[in-house]
């Protein structure tokens, strides 16, 4: 019987997309594919064609703390991938597990089963390195207590990263119900996996010494788009010139801050502002003077049209603006936020902006510095070429053809 990729995960939009994509680009090339994720309506996997399970309730808010993440949407997905792995092996399929994350159900199963599990990591931050952490850790390593702080600090926060009382208390309840042995830190887990797909290049994020082996940088999986611009938008463009583009992350439910700051910024750069969120007021979409609101659009066909992006800084819309050659910046909340706005500040392309310290007179300096200088257009250019250039859901499919399918190829978990 021909061998099955299952594709787990939960999180965003931004988080899914990515295993919706490389699953449509298996699936092109005739393999077996299933998508289980918490998309109730299935929106994302009709998107992309692929079969599909719903697991979990949508999570629409992904700063509502560690206890209503896991609680309503991460443990509850355990359920679902468990039924649906246990039924295939009961049908003799061969499964190959990918998922995006180490607490996942999958990946349980796959330690159950002794399934081959191959991870996509999709932003450096997923990643606690000793070597080279992420921001804002990154800026503890610079002062006179730098040493002292690699070798006590970092070790005690990477413990504190996998041992969450709460879900590790949830993880290892679901492996009681499996038969495995409890965790004492979901590290652990991390044995478990065959191969790891790293979804950026390398020139945004060199490989550390100490991350996990084996690995493969792939670049940004960013699929063509999908639809077309709207034709009132696309006039509106005509019409205004190339817009400040806003958006602070479908995940993000208080918008009204970010939304003011930007109008102002507009205002006192006398620049077109388009706005995207899905918790804008229905009564406010559309064209409103010299702005243009609407609650979402594949960033990939408005991007070449804008003149900047302001962002939260999650790694699908970062990934967006390199492909556009468009400068961004980045007003960050939680998670990877933070460490892609210093990597795009230090890269050179755009600038970071704390989010308590937003308002429209910074972002207008940030935008005029941006949009004023040759260097950044220079690098934007170069990054724009690279970043199109590198085939990463193609070298992803490669990848998963090589790792499981070849003759020859390891079939069981690390």
């Amino acid at each position: 019987m021909a061998t099955k990729f299952v594709f787990s995960g939960t999180g965003t939009r931004g988080d899914l997309i990515p295993l919706a994509a490389l699953a449509a680009e298996m699936q092109r090339r005739g393999h077996a594919c299933h998508f289980l994720s918490n998309d109730p309506s299935g929106a994302i996997a009709r998107q992309f064609g692929i079969p599909f399970t719903s697991t979990a309730p949508a999570q629409l808010d992904n700063l509502s703390g560690v206890e209503v993440a896991f609680g309503e949407h991460v443990f509850p997905a355990y359920r679902r991938n468990f039924e649906f792995i246990e039924a295939e092996l009961a049908q003799g399929t061969e499964l190959v597990i990918v998922n995006n994350e180490y607490y996942a159900g999958s990946t349980l199963m796959a330690e159950r089963h002794g399934l081959p599990l191959c991870r996509l990591t999709l932003t450096p931050y997923r990643i606690f390195s000793l070597e080279q952490p992420f921001y804002p850790l990154n800026r503890k390593l610079q002062g006179p207590l730098a040493l002292t702080y690699r070798r006590y600090g970092l070790p005690r926060l990477r413990a504190l990263r996998y041992g969450h009382p709460y879900v590790l208390r949830g993880v290892n309840g679901f492996r009681a119900e499996l038969g495995l042995a409890p965790l004492g830190n979901l590290s652990e887990l991390e044995r478990l996996v065959s191969y790891q797909l790293c979804l950026f290049p390398e020139w945004y994020c060199p490989p550390a010494s100490d991350w996990p082996r084996p690995l493969e940088c792939v670049g940004f999986p960013l699929p063509p788009p999908h639809g077309e611009l709207p034709g009132e938008l696309s006039r509106f463009i005509d019409a205004q010139g190339a817009p400040l583009l806003f958006t602070p992350g479908t995940g993000v439910a208080d918008v009204a801050q970010f939304f003011a700051a930007a109008r102002e910024c507009c205002e006192r750069l006398g620049r077109a502002g388009v706005f995207l969120s899905p918790r804008l007021p229905a009564e406010s979409r559309g064209i409103q003077g010299r702005f243009y609101q609407l609650d979402y659009l594949d960033l990939a066909l408005l991007l070449p049209r804008a003149a900047l992006l302001v962002h939260h800084g999650g790694i699908g819309t970062t990934a967006r603006a390199f492909e556009a050659g468009v400068p961004q910046i980045i007003s960050p909340q939680a998670f990877d936020q933070p460490d892609n706005g210093d990597r795009v500040s230090r890269l050179g392309v755009g600038q970071m902006i704390a989010r308590p310290l937003l308002t429209g007179e910074r972002l207008a300096r940030a935008a005029e510095s941006l949009l004023g200088s040759a260097d950044v257009r220079a690098r934007l250019q170069a990054f724009s070429c690279q970043t199109r250039a590198q085939r990463a859901l193609a070298k992803s499919a490669d990848a998963l053809e090589r790792r499981f399918l070849a003759p020859g190829a390891a079939r069981d978990a690390a």
